[in-house]
């Protein structure tokens, strides 16, 4: 499996600037005849081209591939190679493999996600790309990129601070050689000095971004504690589709951090002399047999026979399809010693022998009972577990008239009910194990779902606005039930449109969830307005929300969290959504100052933004107030050239709506930064990262028609930098002055110095609300009882206030219960965007820090 030196077959193809490149020393040559990459190919043939028809794209949740990239495949695998482009994910330049997938019936299922390799905190920048044999003559295929070193700006926001690393510039090739019937593409990275001056390599450093249903994994660990894995064999990710790993067959990869999905790092230091080069190989392999197919070509990179099989035979009942299947293995110590999909007839599984535990899983399904097992040496160990069958519960949720509703039904297991969710370190995905399991029931028909065998609370519930409904149903091993619940809007919102302003999916690095997942959510959380705000895309919900047939119900806007890890992360939207663009068009975070970044936001197509400051308070890397060094109550900042106003909303309620920590911090700063005439939106989101914290928690309730919402986004612009939102989790509140002036409008006092308002609190009569609050520039003066309101109007009434000067004014709603199975994320709680006074009629409005 060693790399060779290939002599070239075609003359160069190269996709740079248009023309064609030739290799020095070779005369002009008319182009090579274009390959067919769409066909399938059989035993002992392999290709590589310049893929010219979108049909030779890989596809599948995480392709990244485009027109003028690099395929390589055979029989067994598939990989796409970024030609000389500007390239997307953090790595920036192209020459680097971008989808991969074994070769399978049905559509493509690119899962990879990025692997960076850096020196010094720089990363090549191919220049040409040369196919040097496209396998047409039956020998490997392989591709050659050559450029130099050029410096990571995502790097260097992330770590250059912390680094001393010395500069450098070296020339690289990166050579790729396919072989038939393998699925490892081989890798050999060339690194040469062509100065005059020795280059330290002091720096060496690796950045995998995987997720996306293929997980990172880290064998005997599983999948968790990647932060503290020490020296790993290979890279990692494993997923009941295909699995990744690069291996390398130098060194070692040392951890030096892990978050999520994304990990970083090190090789052992070098130093090339002038004119010195040095020469690295790794093996990226695609596998569908989860760790066991990673362990076994890592096994096979380095020559060593295990001496071990294990045989799994595993007992499927009829409700659990083979292909949604997974099995554990773990050694004597606990540690996890393989993780992979099952196969229909049973899998055979590589192991050293010793003592084995076996576990298998399928979704909906109780865990299989554990099954103790010895590989012998040399011989065939046979483990035979047996999953219990599901029951099916049909799941159908109606209005009083007998309409259909979206909805989340969560069923709560009761006296000892299994949940059918493996532990930690075999679980696909990083959701907290929920102590419930929950549907989406979004078909008009209904939908069905799969849970053990047991007795549930099973409540229905539709966001803030609606009843719930519940009932108890105890079912036995593939027993057939059908549910049928019924859920009335109570709570009027006519005029209001609710949307979730911090939404992670599939697409962030530290976040799993497919699109499909969180369009049903939005429709079961009666959420009209959900923005997708990936940290390294730009991407929105509509067109997973109409092929779901869910088009009407939810208008996916279009967003992104633009994340610079040096000076806070901000969120933009509506934007333009692009797939030809790298990253769909995305607004490229790093290297800018803030005034540079926030107008290369507010530019990113024609018209303007939302541009909000994320969780402004904790890590300065994170929170930009905390960055700056923001002193709101005094309108100062310690870092001022950094300082910009250029924003438009904060995001004052960060995943929940309790006001404290960040979240009470930066309450106070949105009050300072009010009182002294900075008229800057109050906002919220749920930066929801997993699927278990559903989507819409806080919500914001912006004054608008969701007709012409769907009919152009832009609309969603005007009101939400106008202030015309509030903020809630849970009650809906109605704040206006006696003229009719509403949220961020200006009135003024009556003749007698007095202003009115009327306030309307709604809420559904199994939420608990208290307390009602007239704020006066930040401060509460006037306190309503609301414990003893009965019905969905809890409040609908007048405050007056005498302002000695001019003043703002806000309504806080507050309450108390968990809210559980609604909402995970605490009390009953919403708050009002102000609504100034002018107390002198001078037709002015003096912000009070200035008067």
């Amino acid at each position: 499996m060693a790399l060779r030196r290939l002599r070239p077959l075609l003359p160069v193809l190269l996709l740079l600037g248009g023309g064609l490149v030739l290799r020095c020393g070779e005369p002009p040559q008319p182009p090579p005849a274009e390959i067919d990459l769409t066909a399938p190919l059989g035993p002992g043939e392999v290709r590589a081209g310049v893929v010219t028809d979108r049909a030779a794209l890989i596809g599948g949740p995480k392709a990244d591939g485009v027109l003028g990239d690099i395929k390589m495949y055979n029989a067994e695998a598939a990989f796409i190679i970024e030609g000389v482009r500007r390239a997307s994910g953090y790595r920036y330049w192209g020459g680097n493999v971008a989808d991969a997938d074994v070769i399978h019936d049905g559509p493509g299922n690119d899962r990879f996600g990025e692997t960076i390799f850096s020196w010094n905190l720089r990363i090549f920048r191919p220049e040409t790309v040369e196919i040097l044999n496209d396998g047409t003559n039956g020998e490997a295929a392989h591709v050659r990129f050559t450029g130099r070193i050029e410096p990571f700006a995502f790097a260097d926001d992330l770590i250059r601070a912390l680094i001393d690393t010395p500069d450098i510039d070296l020339k690289v090739t990166y050579d790729y050689v396919l072989e038939p019937d393998s699925n490892v593409l081989e890798l050999a990275i060339t690194l040469e000095n062509d100065g005059t001056e020795p280059a330290e390599v002091a720096h060496p450093f690796i950045l995998n971004s995987q997720g996306d249903g293929a997980h990172p994994y880290v064998p005997g660990v599983g999948f968790r504690d990647l932060q503290a894995s020490g020296v790993l064999p290979y890279l990692g990710s494993v997923g009941a589709g295909p699995s990744y790993a690069f291996i390398s067959r130098d060194d070692a990869f040392t951890t030096l951090y892990g978050y999520k999905a994304v990990t970083a790092y090190s090789q052992t230091p070098f130093t090339l002399e002038a004119g010195q080069s040095t020469r690295f190989e790794y093996d990226f392999v695609v596998t569908d047999r989860g760790a066991a197919g990673l362990d076994e070509a890592y096994w096979r990179a380095l020559g060593v026979e295990v001496a071990g099989r294990l045989q799994v035979e595993l007992g499927l009942p009829p409700t659990a399809a083979p292909e949604s299947a997974w099995i554990a293995v773990r050694d004597g110590t606990g540690g996890v010693a393989s993780i992979l999909p099952y196969r229909q007839g049973g899998i055979e599984i590589a192991l050293d022998p010793g003592d084995y535990t076996v576990e298998a899983y399928a979704p909906g399904h109780a865990p299989a009972p554990p099954v103790a097992v010895t590989v012998p040496d040399g011989g065939v160990g046979l483990a035979q577990p047996a999953l219990e069958a599901a029951a099916e519960i049909h799941l159908q949720v109606k209005d009083p008239d007998g309409s259909p509703v979206p909805a989340r039904v969560t069923f709560l297991p009761q006296e000892g009910t299994p949940l059918p969710y493996a532990p930690e370190d075999v679980r696909f995905g990083w959701d907290v194990a929920p102590a419930s399991a929950y549907a989406y029931v979004t078909d008009p028909e209904g939908d069905s779902v799969r849970l053990p065998a047991g007795t549930y609370r099973a409540v229905a519930t539709r966001g803030f606005s609606y009843t719930i409904d519940e009932t108890t149903v105890s079912v036995a091993p593939g027993e057939t039930a059908t549910l049928t619940f019924t859920l009335e809007k109570v709570v009027d919102t006519t005029g209001w449109v609710s949307s979730d302003f911090h939404i992670h999916a599939i697409r962030s690095p530290d976040s799993y969830v497919p699109y499909a997942i969180r369009a049903r959510q939005a429709a079961t959380e009666d959420l009209d307005a959900p923005i997708l705000t990936e940290h390294v895309v730009a991407a929105g919900l509509k067109p997973t929300a109409e092929a779901l047939g869910l088009g009407q119900t939810v208008v996916g806007v279009p967003g992104q969290e633009v994340t610079t890890f040096a000076y806070g992360h901000f969120n933009a939207f509506p934007l333009v959504w692009d797939p030809e663009k790298p990253n769909w068009g995305a607004v490229f975070e790093h290297g800018q100052t803030p005034q540079e970044l926030f107008h290369a936001i507010r530019t990113q197509h024609d018209g303007d933004v939302v541009l909000q400051i994320n969780h402004p308070r904790g890590a300065p890397a994170s929170g930009y107030f905390t960055y700056v060094g923001l002193d709101a109550e005094r309108d100062a900042v310690e870092k001022e050239r950094e300082w910009t106003l250029d924003f438009d909303t904060i995001e004052v309620l960060n995943g929940n709506c309790r006001k404290t920590g960040g979240n009470g911090e930066t309450l106070r700063d949105w009050i300072g930064l009010t009182n002294h005439g900075h008229k800057k939106t109050l906002a919220s989101g749920s930066d929801t990262h997993t699927e278990s914290r559903v989507v819409g928690t806080p919500r914001n309730w912006i004054r608008l028609d969701k007709s012409a919402l769907r009919g152009n986004h832009f609309d969603l612009v005007p009101p939400v930098q106008s202030r015309q939102l509030f903020v809630s989790c849970g009650p809906f509140v109605e704040f206006t002055a006696k003229d009719g002036t509403g949220l961020g409008g200006r009135t003024q006092v009556d003749e007698d110095g007095t202003v009115t308002f009327h306030v309307r609190v709604q809420a559904p009569e199994w939420m608990t609300v208290t307390t009602l609050h007239l704020w006066e520039n930040g401060e509460p003066i006037q306190t309503v009882d609301l414990s003893g309101a009965e019905g969905v109007v809890r409040f609908d009434g007048t405050l007056s206030a005498s302002p000695e000067a001019d003043a703002w004014y806000v309504v806080e709603v507050v309450g108390e219960g968990d809210m559980y199975p609604v909402t995970t994320s605490g009390p009953p709680y919403a708050i009002t965007n102000p609504i100034e006074v002018d107390a002198d009629g001078d037709g002015a409005w003096t912000p009070p820090a200035l008067q």
